[in-house]
């Protein structure tokens, strides 16, 4: 907990930063990013292409916003979504949740698969903090609780502390806002965090005067420009270049996660989609023309699993810090010496602690006490020894 005299002083630092004209000398190479709002004017085609993107892209960084209410808790609004394409170029998708589509329309069911490409073990998200903000957003129904933890989340802050505390012994800088103006030589006006985000940013949603567009400039931009800071952070202090030398690029090898889904032979997924053209968000476009059948097929293909993959883990053990020699082929042949029937088997690692944690989605619910109870004290350390010996 900072005192009051330190906090003033950090406040003069930073304000000497800033009159020292650094804010204005901006560099030349910085990203650009092309911003993309996803609400319920999105059409079909261009969450098609989105999706495709996320496909195919590796890094990623998020943010949040929510709006103050009197008295009430605060209303979850805004999800930021950057998609790293390259060094100096991304797409921030602006996720408008106050405004989403009917759930019964298929952009919805687009946005959810939007959000299951995402959360995915090969993607890498750098956030500001936990991913755990993003539980009061489960609530408009894009994604599970479950579900947030599949992806690598890498907590920028943490790193950012201990960059800092080894690079600046007698200053401190706990917030993104401070760590943008000392490194950055930016400033990201944070009284903006307070604004309502759940008026509606997208011109598209309603007809606005030119003052009214203004105010939702300046709060698109903030958005924006708070979750492009996170990956500016990486680049300017390297912080995270030891572990992934090639983060600068959307073209990395994918991390050797294991992800099996086990299926019936009735049970029909296509995953692959083919690449679509860059997005293009020019009122131009003629963004209003029918699906094709192929593009319709593919839609309901994702939906389909999507939905087999809520159903296989609606039921499910969590087992935490399993031994990591364990393989997925190794855990359901165990799982199946003691006749533990189940639909699925995944593994997600912690990207701060790098434990393991195994999800088991399991078939016959009645089932599920005694299976606690049978899976107890497996797939750790000492169970991998035993199970070694054995073979």
């Amino acid at each position: 907990m900072s005192t009051q005299p330190e906090k003033k002083e950090k406040k003069k630092t930073i304000l000497g930063v800033l009159q020292g004209g650094m804010m204005n000398r901006m560099r030349q190479n910085m990203w650009l990013y092309h911003l993309v709002f996803i609400n319920r004017t999105t059409t079909e085609r261009t969450l098609i292409k989105v999706n495709n993107i996320i496909t195919n892209s590796k890094l990623f960084t998020l943010d949040t916003e929510s709006t103050s209410i009197l008295h009430q808790p605060n209303k979850s609004s805004l999800i930021q979504i950057q998609i790293i394409q390259s060094e100096y170029s991304s797409i921030i998708l602006i996720v408008e949740v106050c405004h989403l589509p009917s759930p019964d329309q298929p952009p919805f069911t687009l946005i959810k698969i939007l959000f299951d490409l995402l959360f995915q073990p090969d993607k890498k998200i750098y956030i500001w903090g936990e991913i755990d903000e993003l539980i009061k957003f489960t609530r408009y129904q894009l994604f599970t609780s479950n579900q947030i933890y599949l992806s690598r989340n890498i907590n920028v802050q943490t790193k950012f502390k201990n960059y800092w505390s080894d690079t600046y012994l007698h200053q401190s800088a706990s917030s993104s806002n401070d760590a943008v103006a000392f490194e950055l030589h930016r400033w990201i006006d944070k009284r903006l965090t307070r604004q309502p985000f759940d008026i509606g940013l997208d011109p598209s949603l309603q007809h606005l005067n030119d003052k009214q567009m203004e105010y939702r400039q300046s709060l698109c931009n903030y958005a924006a420009n708070d979750c492009d800071a996170i990956y500016q952070l990486i680049i300017n202090t390297n912080i995270i270049n030891e572990q992934d030398p090639d983060n600068t690029t959307s073209s990395i090898t994918p991390t050797n996660y294991e992800l099996e889904i086990t299926t019936d032979d009735n049970d029909q997924i296509n995953n692959q989609e083919s690449p679509l053209p860059s997005i293009n968000t020019s009122t131009n476009e003629p963004e209003h023309k029918q699906l094709s059948q192929e593009e319709k097929k593919k839609i309901h293909n994702r939906s389909c699993t999507i939905k087999q993959r809520r159903r296989y883990y609606q039921h499910e053990i969590i087992i935490k810090n399993i031994d990591k020699r364990f393989k997925i082929r190794e855990i359901k042949d165990i799982l199946k010496l003691k006749n533990i029937s189940f639909f699925a088997v995944n593994i997600s690692i912690s990207s701060t602690t790098n434990k393991r944690k195994l999800y088991i989605g399991i078939r016959d619910p009645s089932k599920l006490s005694s299976y606690k109870i049978q899976t107890e004290g497996l797939f750790t350390r000492n169970h991998y020894e035993a199970f070694r010996r054995e073979k």
